[in-house]
């Protein structure tokens, strides 16, 4: 993962440098290190030393649901919400429209988010690097809970004419998701079999997904009529209201099965 990241930073760099030279400049480059990476595939290939079954619609299915019945397990239930909120915060924020929206009412452009960008890669390849350690004080469920609501009050503060100091508000973001995304694969290898980890964790990917359809349009439609900074501000309020009510739940139900324990 650290090796994406690093990646990334330097395709914004030379993304945002390159748009400031020509609009369409970034565009094309991208096109014609695809056309290398499928080139490059041709040339690729992997040693046939296993059978390969093609799996039924019913098999599929079967599969799947599986990967729900996992996610209702009761060492999954505190987890399953704020893992559903950062997964789909990351999506809409990092392939939708938020990320530049919000580096724009800030004040950052083309060049400056390229360099923005560029260093906060750096800086999740040190806080990822440093995840192991944090494990150490902070206990799963706590640290999801409070990138969770990292995310929403960073969403909120989004909404705000902050200038420089936005670039606070886009690194806690930008760290928050970052940090969060193995994480929750950790959490997931802990809590569930091996042999339904890559179900749930495809599972938990489509339902994250579900809401981003209807959300990035009514987004687009915000940046339409000048309210995408009432949209964040609207998303951040959600967020905590939501991770809020879990821990609420969560602690109720603890309560409870210690009563029904003792």
């Amino acid at each position: 993962m650290q090796i994406s990241i690093a990646a990334f930073a330097f395709g914004v760099i030379v993304g945002g440098f390159s748009y400031g030279i020509y609009f369409r400049l970034p565009y094309i480059l991208t096109a014609i290190s695809m056309l290398i990476s499928l080139a490059t595939s041709f040339f690729l290939y992997e040693e046939k030393n296993y059978q390969h079954h093609h799996k039924t619609l019913k098999e599929s299915l079967k599969e799947n649901l599986q990967g729900f019945k996992q996610l209702a397990k009761i060492n999954m239930r505190a987890y399953l919400l704020p893992i559903i909120l950062i997964m789909f915060i990351a999506y809409l924020y990092d392939y939708g429209f938020p990320k530049p929206a919000i580096a724009v009412n800030f004040g950052f452009y083309e060049k400056e988010q390229a360099l923005i960008y560029a260093l906060m890669a750096l800086l999740n390849i040190t806080i990822i690097g440093l995840l192991p350690r944090i494990r150490r004080f902070i206990k799963d469920k706590l640290g999801l809970n409070l990138v969770t609501f990292l995310l929403g009050i960073g969403f909120m503060l989004a909404s705000l004419k902050l200038g420089y100091l936005g670039l606070l508000v886009l690194i806690m973001i930008e760290l928050s998701w970052n940090v969060a995304d193995p994480w929750i694969s950790i959490i997931v290898n802990k809590n569930i079999e091996s042999k339904y980890r890559a179900t749930t964790l495809s599972t938990l990917q489509f339902i994250s997904k579900l809401p981003y359809i209807l959300i990035n349009f009514i987004l687009g439609k915000a940046i339409d009529n000048g309210a995408a900074n009432l949209f964040h501000l609207i998303l951040g309020v959600m967020i905590i209201v939501l991770i809020s009510g879990s821990i609420l739940v969560n602690k109720r139900n603890k309560n409870n099965l210690s009563l029904v324990e003792s």
